[in-house]
């Protein structure tokens, strides 16, 4: 289940792995334009942008201050579904299982930058700062600044099984 909350705007969504995804307090609002599960979802900093990934590969822009909830545009081009996704500042950042973790403009609705260098599926990425930092399968976290595909640092994480 994936879930993004706010408690200081009382905003609230949550998927639970299918293609659909429920706002609350609208609970009869489902954002049904994923073709397969939803793994993710993120809202901005305003909370006035829903973010949702999915199996499909896709991302999705929503806007959450409409009733009924509003699209308002599709990130497209990942090669594996999504993983992970946040938003920072005009921009969301998505990780994926086909290893990349892809910077988006929320403006234009397009990629801007593709940071390459997992050799597996990302799990989760954070943003802070300047810093892009993914983890991924591959049993590394990775720092890139995030206006550059460059890896600041690479660090092994230890095998825990």
């Amino acid at each position: 289940m994936g879930s993004a909350c706010s408690t200081r705007c009382r905003k609230k969504a949550a998927s639970a792995g299918d293609a659909e995804a429920v706002r609350w307090p609208h609970l009869s609002e489902r954002l049904e334009q994923h073709r397969g599960g939803i793994n993710c979802l993120a809202l901005s900093e305003d909370h006035s942008l829903l973010v949702s990934g999915s199996e499909d590969g896709r991302v999705l822009l929503w806007s959450s201050q409409s009733t009924p909830v509003e699209l308002l545009g599709t990130l497209s081009g990942h090669e594996g579904y999504v993983t992970h996704c946040t938003v920072h500042g005009n921009y969301v950042v998505t990780g994926s299982a086909d290893g990349t973790v892809r910077k988006w403009s929320i403006v234009d609705a397009k990629c801007v930058h593709v940071f390459h260098g997992h050799g597996a599926r990302v799990n989760r990425v954070l943003c802070t700062g300047d810093l892009v930092i993914s983890t991924s399968h591959d049993k590394t976290a990775r720092a890139w600044r995030f206006n550059a595909d460059l890896d600041v640092q690479v660090t092994p994480l230890p095998d825990l099984s």
